[in-house]
Formats: C-alpha cells, structure tokens, sequence
C-alpha cells in the first residue's frame, strides 16, 4: 500500500513538472510592420485574437490603419469605412470585392473573386506583401478571405469591417458590379 502511495505521488509530481515545463513563455508573436501587442481581446468572428500595438488599445501596430486581428498564420488590418478610403487614397491596394453573387462594388474595386474561389486566383493576387483590401456585402465574406490570405502567408491584408453596407451608410460611393 505504502509503495503504490510514493508512486502515485512521483507520478503527480513528475506530470506538474511536465505541465510547468509546457507552459511556455509569455511572448506574443510578432506584429507585422513591427511594434508589440498590447492588448487581446475576442474577434467578433470568434476564433481569432485582437492585438493592438502603439500602446493603445484603439490604435493599430505601426501607425497603420485599422486594428490588428491574428489570424492562423499571421493576421489583418480590421478597417472602418474612413480607414478604408483613407488607406485607398494613401496607397497602393489591390481592392477585392469577394461577395459571391455581387451586384454592387466599391468605385475602384479590381477584382471579384467569390471568397470560396480564392485558392483558385493567388496568381491574380502573388505578391504575399502587396496592400490587399477586401469586402464583401455584409463584412461575413470579407473576414472568411482575410483569414483565408493570412493561412496562405499574405501579410498586409485589410478587411472592411461591416463590408459593403458599412461602407454605404457612411456615406461612400458604391457603384454596379462589373
């Protein structure tokens, strides 16, 4: 009795030892364009973690746009609509629109490519570091492919947080779907 005791024991401290040496650190993964995480918090999508860098928890990594959402594989830029147009005349941006059956688009938008088809069209879009904004109607859409782009390495993408809708209702131009 006594020696099933001191191997029970044993076992117990040998596991606590196992789980403690599991544990890992604290590092936070690093943020693209430099700067730390500040803050987590839960994305309105579920899975995905919030991180904000600068110090502030409404301010994103590196003077950038938008707040920083990780993603498996890396992570995007969560946009409103002012950012949105801001970033589109600051810089750049392959504008996609990734709404299956889309009717309308943002004035500008230079591809349509439904969100289930983007494995399909990485040529149109090969360079990983390449300012990468996607929508969609509602904003659904929009964060499945900017989850999709960061599991495939693409490591500047914005996603318009509320999509097309948001982006109307602030008082932006949408045109027909080409």
């Amino acid at each position: 009795m006594r020696y099933r005791a001191h191997s029970l024991i044993v076992l117990l401290l040998l596991t606590a030892l196992l789980l403690a040496a599991c544990g890992g650190g604290t590092e936070e993964p690093p943020i693209p364009g430099g700067g730390s995480s500040t803050g987590s918090g839960a994305q309105s999508g579920g899975s995905a973690a919030e991180s904000t860098g600068g110090g502030s928890a409404e301010s994103a990594p590196s003077g950038e746009l938008g707040q920083w959402v990780e993603a498996p594989g890396g992570g995007y830029f969560s946009l409103l609509p002012e950012e949105l147009e801001a970033l589109l005349a600051d810089r750049e941006v392959i504008l996609i629109n990734v709404e299956p059956k889309a009717s309308e688009s943002i004035e500008g938008t230079d591809l349509l490519i439904p969100w289930l088809e983007i494995p399909q069209h990485l040529g149109e879009i090969s360079d990983r570091s390449a300012d990468i904004a996607l929508y969609s109607a509602d904003g659904t859409f929009g964060l499945k492919a900017a989850e999709k782009l960061a599991s495939f390495g693409y490591s500047a993408i914005h996603h318009l947080e509320g999509g097309l809708a948001a982006w109307s209702e602030a008082g932006l131009t949408v045109v027909p779907a080409e």
